[in-house]
Parts: structure tokens; sequence; C-alpha cells
């Protein structure tokens, strides 16, 4: 009996799991990120255009999050987004593996907002300027 409560358990946190970990959209990066771990709470780096890489500390699976903008060793931004207030969906075309032909699917993955305070540094690492957020909206500057 304990073994079938435990795999029932395990079932349901790994059909939780793969219903969480549907991916963030970050909208100002234009960058899709998926956290690893089952609770979501993640330390992820990504490396975009010009050199820039993203600090993500990840705190749950809607995207509650601090984010640290760096341009070669160079603080450039940091912030933190809140969770989103919804998943979102949207078609992406894609290339099947056998025969190179085309289909459409839903992505389905959550953009969390901007909240709070976010600060902008200069090249010598001196805060240029600050904007506040409120869930995504730009309270000022």
């Amino acid at each position: 009996m304990k073994l079938f409560c435990l795999t029932i358990f395990f079932l349901h946190n790994l059909n939780s799991f793969s219903q969480k970990n549907i991916g963030f959209y970050l909208q100002e990066y234009d960058i899709k990120i998926y956290p690893k771990k089952l609770n979501c709470s993640d330390t992820l780096t990504a490396e975009l255009k010009n050199k820039i890489i993203l600090k993500l500390y990840v705190k749950d699976c809607m995207g509650a999050m601090k984010v640290i903008c760096f341009k070669g060793e160079v603080k450039i931004s940091e912030g933190e987004y809140c969770n989103s207030l919804d998943s979102l969906k949207k078609y992406v075309l894609n290339l099947k593996a056998h025969g190179g032909e085309k289909e459409i699917s839903v992505s389905t993955y959550f953009q969390p907002l901007r909240d709070g305070l976010w600060i902008y540094y200069n090249n010598a690492g001196r805060i240029k300027y600050s904007e506040y957020y409120k869930k995504g909206i730009l309270q000022g500057k």
C-alpha cells in the first residue's frame, strides 16, 4: 500500500511539474527560459546579443525572479519581476524532423511583470537612472 501511495504522489508531482514548468518569456529581453528544478527555484544564466549576460534568480513557477544584467563584467541593470497574472499562449511555426514539413503548434508560457525598483548603471558602475514599476506598469523615474 505504501508503494502504491508513493507512486501516486510521485506521478501527481511529476504532472504538476510538467504543468508548472512551462517556461517564462521576458519581453524586454526577447528570451524564453525554462527552470530545471521541480519547485522552479533556480539560478540561470542567459547570453544575449552584444555580449549581454542575464543572471536570473527564479523564485517560483509563475515567474517571480530577480534579474541582473551584465555587459562583460559591468553590471548595467537590475530589478525584480512579479508573477505572471496567468499563462499565455501563442502559435509557433515548427519544422517537422522528417521531411522538413511545416506545422503550427501552441506554445504556453508565463510572462512575468516588472515590479519594484529597476536600476540602470553607466559604464563606471554608477547609477544612471532608476524606474519604479507596479505589476508591469511604470509608476515613475
